[in-house]
């Protein structure tokens, strides 16, 4: 069998189980099972498979096909302009929360920061963090997580692209973070950025594959799904210079009771609420009062 009969055949298999991107997931597979780029599957579509190929594609296809993500068969995920290592354990980046990425960067050119110290609470992969610093050549970055998957998947992150020297992990849970703790910033921080657990309990909106393979750690926070949120600002409140520039992610119908926890806690000024490309609010921002 050669490698566009392939790719056909498992893009309809895909098609069948009902998945949002089949041809997209096909080739992601597909690419990994032969150590391929997706533009040389195209580039070799008549290329025969040899028999342990085959059998690798096979494995890799079951997989998806019960529900795994792909990101956790392929070990890797593109997010804003790197791919990064993910594993079983630790959440998947999303396309939407490249905005976190994109309003600090904007925030750092207007106040004309040529570097900037970050804290990324809950980092997971580290996706968000590690972006942002390498688009800031003279920023530094401390990242927190509970989870020591979290952790050692942001450090290898970081190493894979060169920026272990900038970058300090820890593995700590964020309501206990503490002013020593920022001692790699000299204690002073210009940003904290952060995609929480913003799930309710008892969601119904969550995608069973989702709830089935991903860290319940990074998805839920409480039978509101704002535990984390209202902690976690009070933590920028703490931990921020005067200011300085916060932004998290939120979910889709929480743009009012984020907006209130803001308010309530109060030291923030200039809020502004942004949608992703569903039209969805998706993230929040605000800066420290001075």
């Amino acid at each position: 069998m050669k490698v566009q009969e392939i790719l056909d055949k498992t893009t309809q298999y895909f098609k069948e189980k009902g998945f949002i991107t089949p041809r997209l997931d096909s080739e992601l597979i597909l690419s990994e099972a032969l150590n391929l780029s997706r533009i040389e599957l195209y580039l070799h579509h008549d290329r025969p498979f040899s028999h342990q190929e085959l059998d690798r594609c096979r494995d890799l296809v079951r997989r998806r096909g019960l529900g795994e993500p792909v990101a956790y068969i392929t070990g890797k995920k593109g997010f804003y302009k790197n791919d990064f290592f993910v594993k079983p354990g630790v959440l998947i980046p999303r396309p939407e929360t490249e905005s976190l990425v994109d309003e600090t960067l904007n925030w750092s050119r207007q106040v004309n920061k040529e570097a900037i110290n970050i804290i990324d609470l809950g980092s997971g992969s580290g996706c968000v963090g590690l972006s942002i610093v390498s688009e800031i050549p003279d920023s530094r970055l401390i990242s927190v997580d509970v989870s020591m998957e979290a952790v050692e998947t942001t450090r290898k992150n970081a190493e894979n692209l060169g920026l272990e020297s900038r970058v300090r992990v820890l593995n700590k849970d964020v309501d206990h973070l503490c002013a020593e703790d920022l001692d790699f910033l000299e204690k002073k921080v210009d940003v904290v950025v952060s995609n929480p657990p913003y799930i309710a309990d008892e969601s119904k909106d969550l995608e069973p594959f989702v709830k089935q393979y991903e860290p319940s750690l990074a998805l839920f926070a409480g039978k509101d799904g704002l535990s984390c949120l209202k902690n976690w600002s009070q933590k920028a409140k703490e931990i921020l210079n005067p200011g300085g520039f916060v932004c998290f992610e939120i979910g889709f119908d929480q743009k009012e009771s984020v907006e209130r926890i803001f308010l309530e806690l109060g030291g923030f000024k200039e809020f502004k609420v942004g949608r992703d490309l569903a039209g969805r609010d998706r993230w929040i921002s605000a800066l420290k009062e001075e």
